[in-house]
């Protein structure tokens, strides 16, 4: 049996025991895979122990183990940065040599995809941990949305400072991103609600992404009362805006009397 065809039959096992409720079972076969593929000694395995270490740590944030997903993902990351060393002289084939560059992009964003999970899940600490290991990529739409989660993560733990700073480097790096990300302003949305409104409002109107931001800064203006003078195009959009503002207020407030 190849490495290639070893580590494609356990992690579609592995998926498949995961959609199934078997997440220990689908764990089990992935460590055995690694141990298996390890044992070869063979440059040939390494890319693929890396992706079965992908999975691993995919399953894992299923599982509420952030850390031990963290872990998995280093490891993933060490053995891509070998990988790449080694290859320096071409030692891969061109097809490994692009799955290598694949995986080391999708990491940060699985990474991501697990701190949304324990965010939506209450479990802030892990959404910050996970969200913090994120913003090490320097892509910056990753970087966006790992600095809004972590906002969110550490204004629900209580943590005032860290959050508005958290959002204030949201703030600075959304004009190196074309078009403005959408999930982006709703996190911004979500950070104005509970009282925090005028915050918000303040990050934005001192931050690089002021201009950008001027239909949902006038939206949080019309939440308070207020009724700034603006373009009718702007006034628009800002109508639009404080509509999902509405229903998000209104979920925020169903998610709370479930959760309570």
């Amino acid at each position: 049996e190849s490495f290639e065809t070893l580590a494609c039959v356990s992690v579609a096992k592995s998926c498949a025991l995961t959609m199934a409720g078997r997440p220990e079972d689908a764990l089990t076969i992935l460590d055995e895979t690694i141990a298996s593929l390890k044992i070869q000694e063979s440059s040939d395995a390494m890319p693929l122990i890396a992706w079965v270490l992908m999975t691993k740590g995919a399953t894992l944030i299923g599982l509420y183990r952030s850390k031990e997903a963290q872990n998995a993902f280093r490891q993933a990351v060490q053995i891509i940065d070998e990988c790449e060393e080694t290859d320096s002289q071409n030692y891969f084939s061109r097809v490994m040599r692009e799955f290598l560059r694949v995986m080391r992009e999708r990491i940060p964003f699985l990474i991501l995809e697990g701190a949304e999970f324990q965010l939506k899940n209450r479990r802030y600490e892990a959404a910050a941990s996970l969200a913090t290991e994120a913003l090490e990529s320097t892509n910056s739409s990753v970087r966006i949305k790992g600095y809004g989660i972590r906002a969110i993560a550490r204004r629900e733990i209580g943590d005032r400072a860290s959050w508005t700073s958290d959002v204030a480097d949201m703030l600075a790096l959304l004009p190196t991103i074309v078009p403005l990300p959408m999930d982006c302003i709703g996190m911004l949305g979500y950070l104005s609600l509970r009282d925090d409104t005028a915050t918000v409002i303040d990050l934005a109107e001192a931050s690089p992404s002021a201009k950008l931001l001027l239909p949902f800064i006038t939206a949080l203006r019309r939440e308070l009362g207020q009724e700034p003078r603006v373009a009718r195009e702007v006034a628009e959009v800002a109508q639009d805006i404080q509509r999902e503002l509405s229903e998000l207020r209104r979920k925020l407030s169903q998610a709370d009397v479930a959760g309570s």
